[in-house]
């Protein structure tokens, strides 16, 4: 017990707006910029985008969020949990940008994750799970296409996106498919049942002739098959 309050008092100290000997001033600034830099690299849009106070929400964060994670390249995560908690004035300005650093995060995240080495045989009797190397999600702006939208076209398209995001294995980078609703639907549901059930419950669904369109899903599953999106 004694041990850890030592750590404690040291930890509050550091994170504290005291006058501190050089030697942990130095300590608390390496801390510190680490920190900041794993940030900015890890949300470089959203640092360009809010530029002017970047440095004092890093510094909040650091200086008041309890950081769960004991990984530095884990630490972009808890601080996408503490901006969608805080009411910063410039989501205000730029409504997006949960969601902007929600998927900078999720890029991160894929990434680092194993993709498979064999790619699954489609068939319409099989049943298909999702890949740990992909995340389906919903966004209600454009903000995997930031690189080609100015920040205001971003706000005036808001709507429902609908993003298979992923590590694409040919290229070892992370990559998006943007899908219907219908289609987003199918893959939701993918490990519900056998693919073929899965596809007509969903056609059901939305009352479309499972037999018009089953040639176009079969070609839209084929391509998740390759691309090692479905297992």
């Amino acid at each position: 017990m004694k041990e850890f309050k030592i750590q404690r008092d040291f930890i509050e100290s550091i994170l504290s707006d005291k006058q501190l000997d050089k030697r942990l001033m130095i300590y608390k600034d390496l801390t510190f910029n680490n920190i900041e830099d794993t940030l900015s690299k890890a949300f470089p849009i959203t640092k360009t985008l809010i530029e002017e106070s970047w440095g004092n929400i890093t510094y909040k964060f650091i200086k008041n969020y309890p950081i769960k994670t004991p990984y530095l390249w884990e630490v972009p995560k808890d601080f996408l949990e503490f901006f969608k908690k805080e009411n910063f004035q410039e989501k205000r300005k730029l409504p997006f940008l949960d969601e902007l650093l929600e998927y900078e995060w999720l890029e991160i995240d894929i990434f680092n994750t194993d993709i498979p080495q064999d790619v699954s045989e489609f068939s319409w009797s099989k049943r298909f799970f999702l890949s740990s190397s992909c995340v389906i999600k919903t966004f209600s702006y454009p903000v995997h296409r930031i690189g080609s939208l100015s920040p205001e076209d971003i706000i005036k398209q808001k709507s429902n996106y609908f993003l298979i995001i992923y590590n694409n294995y040919e290229d070892m980078e992370v990559s998006y498919i943007q899908l219907t609703e219908f289609l987003f639907d199918i893959v939701s549901n993918i490990y519900k049942d056998t693919i073929l059930e899965v596809v007509k419950q969903t056609c059901q669904k939305y009352s479309i002739p499972f037999e018009e369109i089953a040639e176009k899903i079969e070609k839209f599953l084929n391509l998740l098959c390759q691309e090692r999106i479905i297992v």
